[in-house]
This record gives structure tokens, C-alpha cells and sequence, in this order.
């Protein structure tokens, strides 16, 4: 699914191979190897793909049938301003986010 998806956005964004790779700073056949699924990228060239793309990671990958993001406030206990979420996915309630939160916070670097 990735390989479609990836030239699919790329076709709709009017870019060659080579414009997208210069844009990532990779060979116009890496993204070759990519399009044609022998081979994939890492998940920070993912999530590259994503911001450039102006769509989720999810989408890239499959699991999600649309690329849309949609920004949502964040609930004012959560100490977040405010979070993306693709379309169709649960929210996470306050104290949720909370819990997240001082999980995230407490990982070691």
C-alpha cells in the first residue's frame, strides 16, 4: 500500500522522482526502489514524507483510508495546545493525555 500511496501523492503533487528525492535528500532511485515496493523507508523518511505530503503517517502506511490531518484543541487540563489526529481516530480524554504525558516525561534520554 505504501508504494501507491507514495506515488499516488507524488503524481498529485506534479513531482518527478527526481524533484521528490532532491526534496528529501536521497537518490532519484532510492525513491525508484520505493515506488516499485523493493525496498521502504525509514521511519523518519516516513514521517518526512508525511510533513511534505501534508498528510498522516497512517495514510502512507495503509491504515487510514484518507490523507486529511485534522487539528483538534486539546483538552485545557492536558497542558497541550493542541494535537493532529487523523480523521476517524478516538480521542484520548484528558486524562489520557495526562497519563501520556508523565509517561513521556519520565522516559530515561
Amino acid at each position: 500500500m505504501f508504494r501507491i500511496r507514495l506515488k499516488s501523492l507524488r503524481e498529485e503533487a506534479h513531482m518527478s522522482q527526481a524533484s521528490l528525492a532532491q526534496a528529501l535528500g536521497v537518490g532519484q532511485s532510492t525513491v525508484g526502489m520505493w515506488e516499485s515496493g523493493k525496498n521502504s523507508p525509514n521511519m523518519d523518511m516516513i514521517i518526512k514524507l508525511a510533513d511534505l505530503f501534508d498528510c498522516s503517517t497512517d495514510y502512507l502506511l495503509g491504515r487510514v483510508a484518507y490523507p486529511e490531518l485534522e487539528k483538534r484543541k486539546a483538552p485545557p487540563e492536558s497542558g497541550a495546545v493542541s494535537y493532529d489526529a487523523a480523521k476517524g481516530s478516538s480521542d484520548l480524554s484528558a486524562e489520557e493525555i495526562q497519563k501520556l504525558r508523565k509517561l513521556l516525561d519520565n522516559l530515561p534520554d
